[in-house]
């Protein structure tokens, strides 16, 4: 069974990422399966908090291509295409290699410095981030305290929640 909350919560603003015409391929998919397979809704006890946002009208769109070294777009290939992030198999999971390359043309390597805070909670964000090496400490409030939840290493992905649902940042990384 498919949670439909979780689900639909994970689309909304996936245009921001994907662009107009790799978007409108991915919702006739969509479409298409909700028609032959509708998605059953799992009863829980506490309803979680969702997240919204408008959907944008780009027009003509030329993405950004940042030279980087071939190993570092094998490597991001690997990634994008066998990820061990749930959250990259959605992004990018049904989409062709070359919308792929074009993506991975558009990223940027950047090298951080241990210490240097990436992402400050409730900042609203215009980075999405892959982890190539290293470690990344995601805190975030918890009863007004903040505290340590996630540590994102080599193949996992953070920021995107900001991006796709343009709100703030729920975490500082």
């Amino acid at each position: 069974l498919i949670d439909l909350d979780e689900f639909a919560a994970s689309l909304v603003g996936v245009y921001d990422i994907l662009g107009d015409r790799h978007f409108g391929v991915a919702m006739e998919r969509i479409q298409q399966a909700f028609a032959e397979k509708p998605l059953k809704r799992q009863g829980r006890a506490k309803r979680r908090a969702g997240y919204t946002a408008e959907r944008m009208v780009i027009g003509e769109y030329k993405a950004p291509v940042h030279a980087k070294p071939a190993e570092d777009s094998e490597k991001l290939m690997a990634t994008l295409t066998n990820p061990v992030d749930s959250k990259l198999a959605m992004l990018f999971g049904d989409m062709s290699t070359q919308a792929i390359k074009e993506i991975i043309d558009a990223l940027e390597v950047r090298e951080i410095k241990e210490g240097t805070d990436l992402i400050a909670s409730g900042e609203f964000g215009d980075f999405f981030y892959i982890v190539k090496s290293g470690q990344f400490d995601l805190f975030a409030q918890r009863d007004g305290n903040m505290v340590k939840v996630w540590e994102a290493g080599p193949g996992y992905c953070f920021g995107e929640q900001a991006l796709l649902y343009n709100a703030p940042r729920a975490a500082t990384v």
